[in-house]
Parts: C-alpha cells; structure tokens; sequence
C-alpha cells in the first residue's frame, strides 16, 4: 500500500562484513550495521549503530628501536551510537544529539614508562603497550549551519559547532 511505501522510504539501513587474514595475527572477521528513521513531515531522523573492529600492530609498534614491543596483541573493540538529528529552516541548520559507546580489547597505547619501556638519554623512553580492557563512553551535540549551497563560484559552505564529552576508563586494573 502507499503507507507502507512511504514508511520504507523514510528507513535507511547498511550493513557490511569485513575479513582481514594477517600472517602474524591470524584471521579476524568485523562487521557494522547501522539503520535509521526519517521523519520527513517534522525533518528529524533516529539513527544507530554496532560495529565490531581488529587492528593488528603496525611495523613501528613492534620493532622501532627503543619503542617497539614484539609481544604486543592485536586490539579488538566493539562500538554503538545512537543519536537524533533535527533538520530545520529548509534544511540549513541541522542539530544533532548522540551517545556512543566503544569498548577494547588489548587496546594498543603509547605509553611513557621507566619500568616498562627502559630508560634513555633523556628519561623514561615510549613504547606501544597493550591495555587489557579499556571503555570509552560519552556524548555530543552539535549544530551546523549551511551558508552557501549552489553558487557559482562556490559550492556550499558551512559553520559548524560541536561539543563531545567523553568518559574513559581502564577496566583492568
């Protein structure tokens, strides 16, 4: 029916599958999915999304002089958002509100520490470190106004203010 025609226009969704295979780190498969709503009679949409991540360390973070750490771990996480976006004065300001949520795994930090890194001419050296279990949780919003859309010599142009607050926390210790 026309109803539900235009209740599927207003909803977006993707989705998306990723596999990396690392000689050192084995396999790893990743996936995002994110859907939206879009209410077009007051210009507001809902969107969401999860995702799963793997990042493998680099060549730096293993074996650079007096930085690398070869027994690192590959980091794993997981992430979700939330948010509210409302579209007003014919589209040209747009607000926005969303909450996010990250957790990791082994995350792979650079770090300055005597007792784990050494220490070299200048005190303690850096080196890449893996944190055991690490979230980060937190909030923005945000505002942006389009000032030029379509113009000759210039295409669009747009101010735009955002605030985010963030709360992280190492859960291993």
């Amino acid at each position: 029916s026309q109803a539900q025609l235009n209740l599927w226009d207003r909803v977006f969704a993707t989705g998306g599958v990723r596999y990396d295979n690392y000689n050192v780190f084995g396999g790893a498969t990743t996936y995002r999915a994110t859907a939206g709503y879009l209410h077009q009679e007051t210009g507001t949409k809902i969107r969401g999304s999860y995702a799963t991540g793997f990042r493998a360390p680099t060549i730096n973070q293993l074996f650079f002089p007096d930085f690398g750490s070869p027994d690192l771990k590959p980091e794993k996480s997981q992430s979700m958002d939330v948010g509210v976006d409302q579209y007003l004065l014919n589209n040209r300001l747009t607000l926005s509100v969303s909450y996010f949520w990250n957790r990791f795994r082994d995350l792979i930090v650079s770090q300055q520490s005597a007792t784990a890194c050494g220490i070299g001419p200048f005190g303690p050296n850096f080196c890449a470190q893996n944190i055991g279990l690490v979230s980060t949780k937190g909030w923005e919003v945000s505002v942006k106004y389009r000032l030029v859309r379509d113009l000759q010599w210039i295409k669009s142009l747009d101010v735009q203010a955002q605030y985010t607050n963030t709360l992280s926390r190492n859960l291993s210790q």
